[in-house]
């Protein structure tokens, strides 16, 4: 079996690197247009998604970024407590939505979940990689 002899800097990352766009996407759901948060607060926070699409898109564009940020701190959680490499599949699930969402909204920030999904997905040849292909003799 392969062992994990030394990773390359950048992939122990990809985790913070998640979760560093998701804090940025939230960081601009805010900027983008203040006002909708302003006004949500006004309106009693409670029940207020569905008020107008501008809530239902802010709230949507929030969880959206939250969802990030949670899977970005599974991955590196994954990444420093488990030896062997996520299994390829997580990575080609989240090219196959960043390419969605290159396709559907093509300014967008979808962009910079490539590297990520690439990093999945061809982990280091120094990684164990019996999780995903089997063990190796």
């Amino acid at each position: 079996m392969k062992t994990i002899t030394t990773k390359p800097a950048f992939r122990k990352y990809i985790g913070y690197y998640m979760m560093g766009v998701s804090m940025l996407h939230l960081l601009v759901g805010f900027i983008i247009d203040p006002t909708v948060t302003l006004a949500i607060v006004a309106a009693g926070i409670f029940n207020t998604a569905e008020a107008t699409p501008a809530f239902f898109g802010f709230f949507w564009f929030q969880m959206a970024g939250l969802f990030m940020l949670l899977t970005g701190s599974f991955i590196q959680h994954y990444l420093q407590t488990v030896p062997t490499p996520i299994p390829r599949r997580f990575g080609y699930y989240q090219l196959l939505i960043t390419v969605c969402g290159c396709v559907m909204e093509p300014v967008s920030g979808f962009y910079l979940f490539i590297p990520a999904a690439l990093l999945l997905i061809f982990p280091s040849r120094q990684c164990d990689t019996s999780a995903v292909h089997g063990t190796l003799s």
